[in-house]
């Protein structure tokens, strides 16, 4: 259950999620044409490959498999296949296979950047929160300019691989601020690593840094009152004040994909 809830979230990223046909007649339009250089040209993988990307971003995932096995037989040693089909792999809930075809893609493209990013969601679909964690660090350095949604996937992996790697996600989430300084999704997420680690001086370094209309909002409302709490526990109460941020870390690692706080 846990691995088709994580897998689904991962769907839902905008990055990699398929376009609504309905809004985007221009999609559709761009396939009709290719369809029409096709007729013409059978057979020519190129035209396949742009026609089932687009497919796939369509969410017409069939479509999409056709045409880049027909493309793959077409033109064997087009290694850009191997993107396409891992994204298809991805989004249609085969993480495995995703990886299989990212991982050959890769071996091509050693600078792949947003490979390296499918493929780290991908692992993190199966279970492999290091290696996913691993990747993401790839993909943010592989990248000109890495998007703030890079680091915070990454810390949240290593999250996800337990309080041993709480301190590598909070250093992942500081390495982000310093290119997005009012990144709330970072903000929030080294907030909650702080307290989670009883960090309370740290988490109101966060908190502070927010512009008044911020921490007037309930879902900060309520980090501060933990950081106060846990500043003020005496040695009795603060397990059951760490136990409180560490299941509210624990469910911001779960919604993460779908709803950043």
């Amino acid at each position: 259950m846990r691995r088709a809830i994580i897998l689904a979230a991962l769907i839902a990223l905008p990055a990699i999620a398929p376009i609504v046909a309905l809004g985007h007649p221009d999609l559709l339009a761009q396939i009709e044409e290719l369809s029409e250089q096709l007729a013409d040209h059978p057979g020519d993988a190129s035209l396949l490959l742009r026609r089932g990307s687009l497919e796939l971003r369509h969410g017409d995932y069939d479509g999409a498999r056709r045409d880049f096995r027909a493309a793959r037989a077409a033109d064997p040693g087009l290694s850009e296949l191997d993107y396409y089909e891992g994204r298809l792999e991805l989004e249609s809930g085969n993480p495995e296979q995703a990886v299989h075809f990212l991982d050959r893609y890769l071996e091509a493209h050693p600078g792949g950047g947003g490979a390296y990013a499918l493929r780290a969601r991908a692992r993190l679909a199966l279970g492999d929160t290091v290696g996913a964690a691993d990747d993401f660090g790839l993909a943010i350095h592989h990248s000109e300019q890495p998007a703030p949604t890079l680091y915070r996937e990454r810390a949240l992996a290593l999250v996800e691989s337990g309080p041993d790697f709480w301190t590598a996600a909070q250093q992942v989430v500081a390495e982000g601020l310093t290119r997005f300084t009012v990144e709330i999704s970072l903000l929030a997420l080294g907030t909650d690593l702080a307290l989670a680690q009883d960090k309370a001086s740290l988490a109101f370094a966060y908190i502070d840094s927010l512009s008044r209309g911020v921490r007037e909002l309930p879902q900060w409302q309520s980090r501060a009152s933990l950081a106060r709490a846990l500043e003020k526990a005496a040695p009795e109460e603060k397990p059951a004040h760490l136990a409180a941020a560490r299941k509210a870390l624990a469910s911001q690692a779960t919604t993460s994909q779908i709803s950043p706080p």
